[in-house]
């Protein structure tokens, strides 16, 4: 019986080896940013070797996550301690190639320092639903948020309520759990989660933000591409990426 065991663990093992893929060398690992009052979008990239013109188009998309407020929606688990309506993740994917070495818990705590710089918690998507990978990975934290010793935790209104209203019907004396969008059984979670801790996520924001400044000066001072044009062109290499592992993911 101990040696079956062995022998499952070992075959687990092997198999996770397999799917897992490559960390991109962290003093050549970017972080593009777009940030608006009510929408952020932030793709992590890696240039290719050679010329700039060639670390250019041999650029590697590593992932993204992009969210937006709930604010058009209504309170959307919000009013406490002036705590803001919650943001819901948009889109949210890793390459293929750089998979399950970190960077989507990376990409996700991004998004949770996101939302709580502006005062709100956070939630997947409400109008498309989610992936089954999705799903999991929201329900890991909530199980987290429940758990003695938590690294989540779950916003709530004034009255207590933590679970979404999308109708407005099922607690009907507090309207600061309503919240307009979809809620079948595609969304990924139906709760609003905080990280306890966001900021644990800043100083790598802040080294990849700036290697991608040093990247973008290179193209720059080379006369390869302007800011404005390299904003294109990542947005662009970033939507055939996701599109590619949206397309490629299990339903």
């Amino acid at each position: 019986m101990k040696q079956k065991l062995i022998m499952e663990t070992w075959r687990k093992f092997l198999r996770e080896a397999k799917d897992r893929g490559v960390r991109a060398d962290e003093k050549r690992t970017c972080l593009y940013t777009e940030i608006e009052p009510e929408n952020a979008h932030l793709v992590l990239y890696s240039p290719g070797t050679g010329s700039p013109g060639d670390a250019l188009m041999n650029l590697s998309i590593i992932g993204s996550v992009m969210l937006e407020s709930l604010e058009d929606s209504g309170p959307c688990i919000s009013g406490k301690s002036g705590e803001k309506p919650s943001w819901h993740i948009l889109s949210i994917h890793t390459n293929q190639k750089y998979r399950s070495v970190g960077y989507g818990s990376f990409l996700y705590g991004c998004a949770f320092l996101m939302a709580d710089r502006n005062g709100a918690g956070l939630t997947s998507d409400k109008y498309s639903g989610s992936k089954p990978e999705a799903k999991t990975k929201w329900s890991s934290f909530e199980a987290d948020a429940s758990s003695s010793e938590q690294t989540y935790t779950f916003r709530q209104t004034p009255d207590g309520n933590k679970e979404f209203d999308y109708d407005g019907t099922e607690t009907p004396n507090d309207p600061n759990d309503d919240c307009d969008v979809i809620g079948d059984g595609t969304n990924a979670t139906h709760f609003s989660i905080s990280h306890k801790k966001p900021k644990i996520f800043e100083d790598s924001i802040m080294l990849y933000e700036g290697n991608h400044g040093d990247f973008i000066d290179l193209l720059v001072s080379n006369g390869v591409m302007t800011e404005k044009e390299f904003e294109k062109f990542i947005i662009q290499a970033d939507f055939k990426s996701f599109e590619s592992a949206y397309d490629n993911a299990p339903d």
